[in-house]
């Protein structure tokens, strides 16, 4: 993840609440993260963060919640 230590954009995290994916950073930006403000479904949270650093770091915390991995979304790579 080499190459988002120095972007400055905005990320957000996808939390899944019934713990059926590893959690998953992606860029402010994304697709899937605009259409689901818009739906607000009730099994997800979604994270902000201003930087990668802080957006790898609050992963890495909600995912030792869960027991589980986290990425980069592949369709943020």
């Amino acid at each position: 993840y080499q190459n988002f230590e120095n972007l400055e954009m905005n990320f957000v995290i996808f939390e899944d609440k019934l713990d059926a994916t590893e959690v998953k950073i992606h860029k402010s930006s994304c697709h899937y993260y605009t259409k689901q403000l818009s739906q607000k479904p009730d099994t997800t949270i979604w994270h902000e963060s201003l930087d990668f650093k802080s957006a790898q770091d609050k992963t890495k915390t909600i995912a030792s919640k869960y027991n589980k991995g986290w990425r980069m979304a592949k369709c943020c790579c």
